[in-house]
């Protein structure tokens, strides 16, 4: 890698921080606005891929439904379904060499709870009949991060 690379691979871990102190506000509850759904979803799967993850869903009152529970993070996407529908999706490792998808259709809002810390506690996806609720515990899981360019990286 040639002192430009650097440079560039630098900026770019220097961006991704800056984008996480709009959401990630230690002691703070921070709602996250919908044209930054995207951009939120890209950098938390960046940061955070491996943290333990429990969803849970509270619809028609207060029944409460345990979709997963301590599973690794792979993804979390905001983007729409095939049938054009509003969509954050949470991807976790389930059982080896297979991944449970869970869809939260229809979101109106999305709102981050970080502890004094400055760790993520929980992401409450609103929607018009319920909300989802997605606990984070523990830390991500170490590993190797690949790149695009992962030639023996």
């Amino acid at each position: 890698m040639d002192d430009r690379e650097k440079a560039a691979a630098s900026l770019a871990a220097q961006l991704m921080q800056f984008q996480g102190r709009r959401w990630l506000r230690a002691g703070e509850v921070v709602e996250i606005q919908p044209v930054e759904w995207e951009d939120f979803c890209d950098w938390f799967t960046q940061n955070y891929r491996g943290i333990l993850t429990t969803l849970q869903r509270r619809e028609h009152g207060n029944v409460r439904v345990a979709r997963f529970i301590d599973r690794p993070l792979q993804e979390l996407r905001a983007h729409r379904l095939e049938n054009n529908v509003p969509a954050v999706s949470i991807t976790v490792e389930g059982k080896p060499d297979s991944a449970i998808l869970a869809d939260v259709t229809g979101p109106d809002r999305l709102t981050l709870h970080v502890n004094d810390s400055g760790w993520p506690t929980r992401l409450v996806i609103g929607y018009g009949e319920g909300e989802a609720t997605v606990l984070f515990s523990g830390e991500p899981r170490p590993g190797r991060t690949f790149t695009a360019n992962s030639w023996g990286e």
